[in-house]
């Protein structure tokens, strides 16, 4: 089968490996799309560069199960997957039962393939702590950040996205969203009136690169005692002095959620009893993908641009040099 690696000096080859065998537990699926995440996988890439073991990326995807050893699935179901090391940008998956969930019948594969990010953009909103009525800023309308403020406007906030980028800004748009361009100024502004001069009851920072000019607007923006979540990958340094003035909470949102990162919630199917974590990784995934098929989350304008499995390189490549105009990127597999 066909698989997608990082080589060393940051080569991007279309590999063919073994495909993997279903395991107890697990469910054995036949990729039908998987979508490049541009703030994990280009990181990456950038980290890795000297390193020579090759390294399967991606991390979301949708397509049919072949054969299932989990309960609650059976051959032919349409399925999306989230999280490495057991999703990833390949033809066949072996999948934790954890990790994925049944696609309804009115969301599309290629919809569905963005259940990974989804699921990181629902559980960004729950660290916010969000209430019906609060006013959010999401600072960064990369593919996460139009999710997240999505997600947000899904959970009764009113939302304000901001980017520095006018394609980001349009896209926004095109999803139903309202934003304004990455003006401190304006940016503060429009809070203002949103919130009846309180300021943001929460600020989700989904930008990479060098914090201060993102953690500045958030600061700037949020009210007394809100909270600031940081998503993207950037730098943990910031003046104490602003948020020391209005109490704020800083926040850090991992992943899909609780169960991240745990091998016996991921790869051994112990789930966390509902009564005590509700909200899971992979209930997390499923209401990602509800909120699409109840029209509340439009995916479908996000997808910019689709590419056979084979041009892997060529996804990574518009997505580094785009200039903000590449969102959802997807990589096609089989017919």
């Amino acid at each position: 089968m066909k698989r997608v690696e990082l080589r060393a000096g940051g080569q991007i080859l279309v590999a063919e490996v073994p495909a993997p065998e279903a395991k107890p537990g697990h469910v054995l699926v036949q990729t039908a799309f998987s979508l490049v995440s541009p703030g994990t996988e280009l990181g990456l890439i950038e980290r890795k560069v000297g390193d020579a073991s090759p390294f399967a990326l991606g991390y979301s995807a949708s397509g049919t199960v072949l054969e299932s050893q989990a309960e609650g699935f059976s051959a032919g179901d349409a399925v999306a997957c989230y999280g490495g090391p057991y999703t990833y940008h390949g033809s066949v998956l072996s999948v934790p039962r954890h990790l994925v969930r049944k696609v309804p019948a009115q969301v599309s594969l290629r919809e569905a393939a963005f259940g990974g990010l989804g699921t990181v953009a629902v559980h960004s909103v729950r660290q916010a702590r969000p209430e019906f009525g609060e006013v959010c800023l999401t600072v960064g309308l990369g593919v996460l950040g139009n999710l997240i403020a999505q997600v947000a406007r899904a959970a009764g906030l009113h939302v304000l996205g901001t980017d520095a980028m006018p394609a980001r800004l349009a896209m926004a748009e095109t999803t139903g969203l309202r934003a304004v361009a990455a003006d401190q100024a304006a940016i503060k502004e429009a809070i203002l009136r949103m919130s009846e001069g309180h300021g943001a009851d929460s600020v989700l920072v989904c930008a990479g690169g060098e914090a201060a000019p993102f953690l500045d607007q958030a600061i700037d923006a949020v009210r007394l005692r809100g909270r600031v979540v940081i998503v993207g990958n950037i730098p943990g340094q910031f003046q104490r002095e602003p948020f020391f003035q209005k109490e704020a909470e800083i926040l850090i949102a991992r992943a899909g959620g609780p169960g991240r990162y745990d091998l016996a919630y991921e790869r051994d199917g112990h789930d966390y009893p509902l009564g005590y974590v509700r909200w899971t990784e992979g209930r997390n995934l499923g209401e990602f993908l509800r909120l699409i098929s109840a029209g509340l989350v439009r995916v479908e304008p996000l997808i910019t641009h689709e590419f056979a499995v084979d041009d892997a390189a060529s996804a990574y490549r518009v997505l580094r040099e785009g200039n903000g105009a590449a969102l959802g990127v997807l990589l096609r597999h089989g017919g």
